[in-house]
Parts: structure tokens; C-alpha cells; sequence
């Protein structure tokens, strides 16, 4: 008796690979937008965390008399990647009080148009501090209005 083996070779059919960049295609539709929202998150975090860094130096420096109007006087950078560090905050116009952050134009933040900069202001009376920015309330953190 006579064999008959399949001479032809395996694979996937065209519809098969349709189907297949047809879902990877809806996939990403879903997740890009996601994974951009989370870099702009991640970026404001970064930046209240920058400036959040300089609270204890600044109020320890008001405090004993020591100089608190510039970054590096309350021991911050000047810049970083993502933007700019002013004491007192002149992004909002502020002359006392305050650590401001300005995003840069290369930064996820500036580059959507969601906002320019994020504010930690000091009431002089209390010592209190609180959180202020221009960006879109969806990506700030729950600490920042």
C-alpha cells in the first residue's frame, strides 16, 4: 500500500495574518494613549518630587536666617531634563514664598499643551505649604490642586 505524505508547506493563511495585525492594531490603539498619560503623570510626580525636596532646607533656612532665594540654596539644581527650579517662583509671578518648577519644551508636560509649570507656596504666618499648577487636574497628584 501507498503512502501519501503532504508535500506542501505549513503555514498561516493570509486571513489568519489579517486577524492577527487587526488585533495587535486595536491593542495599540488602546495602549498609546494610556502609556502617554502615564509618562505625563510620571513627569509632574517627578517634578513635585524635585521641588517638594527643597520644603525642609528652605523653612530650615528662613528659620536661621540663612539665604533661601535661590535652587541651590536650598540645595535643588537648577534644571534637569524636565524643566527649571526658581526660588522665589516666578513662573506665577510670586516674589516671596515659593519653589516653582517650569517644564521644558522638549518635557511630555509642555509638548501636549497640558500646562507649564507646578508651584510649592509657603504661607510666611503659618509655615504651611501648598501645592499650585496650570496643568490639567487629571495629571496632577492628589496633593497638588
Amino acid at each position: 500500500m501507498q503512502k501519501y505524505v503532504k508535500t506542501g508547506q505549513g503555514g498561516f493563511t493570509l486571513i489568519e495574518l489579517l486577524i492577527v495585525v487587526a488585533i495587535i492594531g486595536i491593542l495599540a490603539a488602546i495602549a498609546i494613549p494610556q502609556y502617554q498619560k502615564y509618562v505625563v503623570r510620571s513627569e509632574v510626580s517627578s517634578a513635585l518630587s524635585t521641588i517638594r525636596g527643597g520644603q525642609t532646607t528652605y523653612d530650615a533656612n528662613v528659620y536661621s536666617g540663612e539665604a533661601y532665594d535661590s535652587p541651590t540654596a536650598i540645595g535643588l539644581a537648577a534644571s534637569n531634563t524636565l524643566g527649571t527650579v526658581s526660588v522665589p517662583a516666578d513662573v506665577t509671578g510670586s516674589v516671596s514664598g515659593a519653589i516653582g518648577f517650569e517644564f521644558s519644551t522638549s518635557s511630555a508636560v509642555k509638548s501636549q499643551s497640558l500646562g507649564n509649570y507646578i508651584v510649592l507656596t509657603r504661607d510666611a504666618s503659618s509655615g504651611e505649604w501648598a501645592c499650585a499648577s496650570d496643568i490639567d487636574a487629571e495629571y496632577t497628584p492628589n496633593y497638588c490642586d
